[in-house]
């Protein structure tokens, strides 16, 4: 099996990548040898961790010591032509063959896995339709946004993402009305985040006469941006900056709730994982967001109202990441990407800051709903290796 991936970018779809691959329902049992094909690289600590499980790692763009440069192309093409015949994959899949691969991967079924970049630029559509024997998505609206803006009309499996792993000992703060409202953002620190939103929210709760904190987890390009945000909004006192971390645990047991304000979601693993700590959610009515929560009340979903032109001018940094659409689940279709007023953020956790007792309902709901809707990541790898299984046949 060859995974082709990115890894100067390793994000969650690559973190899925390695539980897969870690785990002894994964291909190693079903499919026999795990080939990992890097475009380019490394990324240290996550190719080491591959290598940990006796994955193969191959860089397209290094030949031993020596770099090879973008062009002449036919450099590349000949060693990603070389690896992939040398071990002969059943099956390549979580992305189409590029211009290095795509002719070395003729003869290979080719699937394609979705965690989001179906809301992009499409690829020619029979670019996909030639390549791509079978899709994966991770939701809902990953499926339906293949079907809607990129005309696809191959074989779809939806595949939900995995709960990350919290442990049951982890639990959010209980908001008792006699403390500082504690809210998170977890999340990288980019405009689609819409992270300053949620500072936004922060000052007008303060104006308001609430005593509220907020705590921000991650790094990003958005960093200084959103660091002037507050010190002209007044709140940088009131906020906490965590940077790049590993302990998820210690950072929901420092929150009343996570606020995920993003202007787009395929799937998000976030709010799964705030679920799993007992941690109730803010976050924007669109894409798959509105999937997890179902009918139960662990969240408050906030409409987007604000234009994309309103949220590049007051909101945005000048290299806004937006994706030119977004999917609208309640009309299953396409819309332009819109972003929340913070004004509708902050009424929905005054809400909870109000009223205690409405706080801990949804907390309570939040943990039921990890139990009963979640999915454990056995499950998660059965499921994809069943259906890689099923495009290798």
């Amino acid at each position: 099996m060859l995974h082709l991936i990115e890894a100067a970018a390793v994000g969650g779809m690559e973190r899925l990548l390695l539980a897969y691959l870690a785990t002894p329902t994964g291909p190693k049992t079903n499919r026999g040898d795990s080939v990992l094909a890097v475009n380019r690289g490394p990324a240290g600590p996550f190719m080491t961790a591959l290598q940990d499980n006796n994955v193969a790692c191959r860089v397209l763009a290094h030949a031993g010591p020596f770099r090879l440069p973008e062009r002449p192309k036919t450099l590349r093409q000949s060693r990603a032509a070389r690896l992939i015949r040398r071990h002969g994959p059943a099956v390549l899949w979580n992305r189409l063959p590029d211009r290095y691969t795509r002719d070395a991967c003729r003869a290979t079924p080719t699937g394609y896995y979705d965690h989001g970049l179906a809301w992009y630029r499409p690829p020619e559509w029979a670019q996909m339709q030639q390549w791509c024997a079978h899709a994966i998505a991770c939701s809902h609206a990953s499926a339906r946004m293949l079907r809607l803006h990129w005309d696809y009309t191959g074989p779809i499996a939806i595949c939900p993402n995995p709960d990350p792993i919290i442990a049951s000992q982890t639990h959010a703060l209980t908001w008792r009305g006699d403390a500082p409202f504690v809210f998170g953002v977890a999340a990288r620190l980019t405009d689609i985040k819409g992270v300053i939103l949620a500072i936004e929210a922060l000052a007008v709760l303060v104006a308001q006469g609430r005593d509220c904190r907020l705590i921000i987890a991650g790094e990003g390009p958005a960093t200084a941006h959103l660091r002037e945000r507050t010190a002209r909004l007044a709140v940088a006192e009131r906020v906490s900056w965590l940077g790049r971390i590993r302990d998820m645990h210690a950072f929901y047991r420092r929150i009343h709730c996570l606020v995920h304000p993003a202007l787009h979601d395929a799937g998000s693993l976030v709010l799964r994982e705030a679920s799993s700590a007992g941690c109730p959610v803010v976050a924007t009515h669109v894409d798959g967001m509105p999937e997890w929560f179902g009918n139960e009340p662990a969240g408050q979903l906030v409409v987007p109202r604000m234009s994309r032109a309103a949220y590049a001018a007051d909101y945005a940094t000048a290299t806004m990441d937006l994706p030119p659409v977004c999917y609208d689940p309640d009309n299953d279709r396409l819309t332009e990407p819109k972003a929340c007023f913070p004004a509708d953020i902050a009424h929905a956790l005054a809400r909870w800051y109000d009223d205690p007792a409405a706080h801990a309902r949804a907390a309570a709901s939040a943990r039921r709903l990890a139990t009963t809707n979640g999915v454990s990541i056995d499950t998660y790898t059965a499921r994809l290796a069943h259906q890689l299984a099923t495009l290798a046949a």
